[in-house]
């Protein structure tokens, strides 16, 4: 069997409201947690650690960079491009209403904390059924280029193939206000015991 991780390459929107008072008080945006224009890029060291804790750190990083747009049947498409635990990695997606859609119509990210399922996928090909929701993990996530606040999408794992661990597992997809994907954890097929995580190492914005 492929000793290959899962994570899915996902988000909790806080609403601000402003008063129709007589004083006038400031309005803060809503938060932004795809940013970013062609020339935009962020580098991800790569770690793994095991049962005892024990971490290892990957002799390679992970990247993302945004090409341009591609249109679509009349839509426009962010092109995501890069590598993927070191595989090259190639995703195009839509903004809408702060979701964005895959090709396919699925949506990979919305900005809306709840405890609902907003995305479901099955692989036949093992067996194994994906569901996820947008969360909040009630943690910072620490990374090299910073500590964030962040909020996840949380993937749970329920499988009907032979393996040695009990369902469900759970993979995150951090996302951080302002900057975008900061992170991820999942684990590995083979052995869920072993957790493998991204973590942001720099990063640059095109505005």
């Amino acid at each position: 069997m492929k000793n290959w991780p899962f994570l899915l390459l996902a988000t909790g929107l806080v609403l601000t409201a402003c008063k129709d008072d007589d004083e006038p008080i400031a309005c803060e945006p809503d938060p932004e947690y795809t940013p970013g224009k062609t020339g935009s890029y962020w580098v991800y060291e790569v770690s793994s650690t095991n049962a005892q804790g024990e971490v290892t750190l990957q002799n390679y990083v992970d990247s993302i960079y945004l090409d341009e747009d591609s249109v679509i049947n009349g839509q426009s498409y962010r092109v995501e491009r890069g590598t993927y635990f070191n595989a090259p990695y190639l995703s195009l997606l839509r903004k809408e209403n702060q979701q964005l859609i895959a090709e396919d119509g699925a949506v990979a990210f919305t900005p809306v904390i709840s405890n609902d399922t907003f995305s479901t996928f099955y692989d036949a090909s093992i067996q194994t059924n994906f569901y996820a929701q947008m969360v909040d993990p009630g943690f910072e996530w620490e990374t090299p280029a910073g500590t964030f606040d962040v909020i996840a999408k949380r993937t749970a794992i329920i499988t009907a193939f032979p393996v040695s661990w009990s369902n469900p597992q759970f993979q995150y997809i951090f996302w951080a206000d302002g900057i975008g994907i900061v992170g991820d954890e999942s684990f590995f097929f083979s052995n869920a015991d072993t957790k493998i995580r991204r973590r942001l190492l720099r990063y640059q914005l095109v505005e």
